[in-house]
Formats: structure tokens, sequence, C-alpha cells
């Protein structure tokens, strides 16, 4: 945790959420605030991941859904309005943590930016699109048949 607070490196903090969300050091949550407000998609994105390594938390759920909303309020051909949540990596972080907390609540938010990736312009990162689209299909098949996610 000390590592975490005292170190710059972009690089070294994604490194330790990783860490300590497959540890599932549960002193994590303490600097999961702070990650999930950074300006680095992948250290955002490992913050995500907690969510779904360690004990769910009521808030975590609110979060996910919040966030699937903000992205759906975005014109899908102008991303740039987003920030961090542009990344189509980032955004997959949390299709797969809503799958795997299992929040039947969020299909409908999932089949409407399920529309709006669909909707988006070409861009050059086809593979990461194509990674989105195939998870939010996954995460929506699971959830609507109540299977335990497969991530």
């Amino acid at each position: 945790m000390a590592w975490y607070k005292e170190t710059n490196s972009a690089a070294d903090k994604e490194r330790i959420l990783y860490i300590l969300g497959w540890m599932h050091a549960e002193d994590a949550r303490t600097v999961q605030p702070d990650a999930l407000n950074s300006t680095r998609a992948k250290i955002v994105g490992r913050a995500i991941d907690l969510m779904w390594l360690l004990q769910p938390v009521k808030e975590d759920d609110a979060y996910l859904l919040e966030k699937i909303k903000f992205i759906l309020k975005c014109d899908p051909r102008k991303p740039d309005r987003l920030g961090v949540w542009a990344d189509e990596w980032l955004q997959k972080r949390l299709v797969r943590a809503l799958g795997r907390t299992g929040v039947t609540q969020a299909l409908g938010s999932l089949k409407n930016l399920q529309e709006h990736v669909d909707s988006r312009g070409d861009t050059k990162h086809t593979i990461k699109r194509k990674n989105l689209e195939e998870s939010i299909k996954d995460v929506i098949r699971d959830l609507e048949s109540g299977e335990r996610p497969k991530f």
C-alpha cells in the first residue's frame, strides 16, 4: 500500500493494483478511490478489476452502472468527451466487472452499450473494439441465462 502511495510511476501503480487484486488484498480498497480517479486508463481499469476480484460491496454496482450510463450519454462519434473512459480496453474492464458481479439490472444498459459501440465510427483500434463487443455479448448472455461468467 505504501508503494502505491509513494510511487509516481503509472506503470508501477497499475502493477501494484493488479497484484493486490489477485492476492485478494482487501486493503486495496483504501487506494481504490484514488485509482478510480486517475487520468490513466490502465490504472482505472485495474481499479475496476478490484471490484470483482475483492469481496463485492454495494457501492461497486452503483459505480459500474453510473459509468455505463456516462458512456451512453456521449455521442459515439465524439469519444474524446469521455476523457479516460474513451479507452475501449477500459470499457471492456467495466463490462467484465458488471458480468462478474452479476448485476442483472445492467442488462438494459449493456444492450444499449452494444448499440452504442456498433454505432461508433471506424477506429485504428479494431482489436480493442472486437474484444469489447465480444465481452458485451458474453456478459449479456451470461446475465440473461443466470450463469456465472467464465472470465
